[in-house]
C-alpha cells in the first residue's frame, strides 16, 4: 500500500528537526576540555552536560508520545523547539558549570518532543512505501549527523570559542521554529486523537517491557506447526494507542 508523498517542505522540515537533535548531542563534544578549563570544574561534573541530556531525552519521549497523541503534533512541537532554543541560548551564556547542566536539560526536554513528533508525523501523513522512504531518510540523517557534528563543532570552537557552538544551535533552533510555523501543518486531526489516561499508558509500558520480543531477537524463520515447512516470522508492530504491541500471526490456520 502506498500513499501520495507529502510535500517536500514537510520532508525538509522533519529532516531539520531530526538533525537538530543529533547536533545537540555531539556538536559540543570537542569543546569539553575548554569548558572544563573555563569553569575550573571537574570533568565528571561537565560530563553531566552529556549524561543529563541523554537521560532527559530518553525519558522525555515516554511522556511526549502519549501527550502528542492527545493534543496533536504541531503545538507540542513548537513548545519543544522553543524550549530547545531557550536552552541553547542559556548554555551559550551560562555563568557556571551547573547552569550549563541545567541549560542542557532544558535543551533535552525540547529535543525529546521534537524526536517524537518527527517520527509520529511520518506515520500520520504516509503509509506503505512512502512511509518507508521517509523513515529511511530520517534514519540516514540520524546516522550522518552525529558523524559530522563533532567536526563542525570543533571548527566553530577553534575560531570562535565553545559558547559559539551553542549560539549556532540557537540559530538552528530558530530556523526550525520558523520552518515549523510556515511549512508544517498539524498532521493528527482531532478525530485521530486519543484520550490521555496515565494508568493505561503505564500499563502499556509495563506490558511492552515484559514482552517476549525485548528478551531476544525474533528468529528469521521457524518450523511451521501446520506443515513442517519454514515460515517467516514478522516483526512486532507498534500501534497508535501508546504502547500496544501486536504480535504477528504464525500464518497457521486451524483448518
Amino acid at each position: 500500500m502506498t500513499t501520495t508523498a507529502p510535500p517536500r517542505s514537510f520532508t525538509l522540515t522533519l529532516a531539520l528537526i531530526v538533525a537538530l537533535g543529533s547536533f545537540a548531542i555531539d556538536m559540543y563534544l570537542a569543546s569539553l576540555p575548554a569548558i572544563v578549563d573555563e569553569f575550573g570544574a571537574s570533568p565528571s561534573l561537565i560530563q553531566w552536560t552529556l549524561t543529563g541530556y541523554l537521560l532527559v531525552l530518553g525519558a522525555g519521549q515516554l511522556i511526549a508520545g502519549p501527550v502528542t497523541d492527545t493534543v496533536g503534533r504541531r503545538r507540542p512541537l513548537l513548545v519543544g523547539l522553543m524550549l530547545f532554543t531557550a536552552g541553547s541560548l542559556m548554555a551559550a551564556v551560562a555563568p557556571t558549570a551547573w547552569a550549563l547542566v541545567i541549560a542542557r536539560v532544558l535543551q533535552a526536554t525540547g529535543g525529546a518532543v521534537a524526536v517524537v513528533v518527527a517520527n509520529s508525523s511520518v506515520r500520520d501523513r504516509a503509509q506503505g512505501e512512502t512511509a518507508t522512504r521517509l523513515y529511511a531518510l530520517l534514519l540516514m540523517i540520524s546516522a550522518v549527523a552525529p558523524v559530522m557534528a563533532p567536526s563542525v563543532g570543533g571548527v566553530i570552537e577553534e575560531f570562535f570559542g565553545w559558547r559559539s557552538v551553542f549560539i549556532a544551535l540557537t540559530g538552528v533552533g530558530i530556523m526550525a521554529i520558523i520552518a515549523t510555523v510556515r511549512l508544517l501543518p498539524e498532521s493528527l486531526p482531532a478525530a485521530g486523537r486519543v484520550s490521555l489516561r496515565f494508568g493505561y499508558v503505564l500499563r502499556g509500558y509495563t506490558t511492552t517491557l515484559a514482552a517476549d520480543h525485548l528478551r531476544g531477537p525474533w528468529p528469521r524463520s521457524r518450523q511451521s506447526a501446520c506443515s513442517g515447512s519454514p515460515t517467516s516470522v514478522g516483526q512486532p508492530t507498534f500501534t497508535r494507542a501508546h504502547t500496544d504491541w501486536v504480535r504477528p500471526s504464525s500464518g497457521c490456520s486451524s483448518g
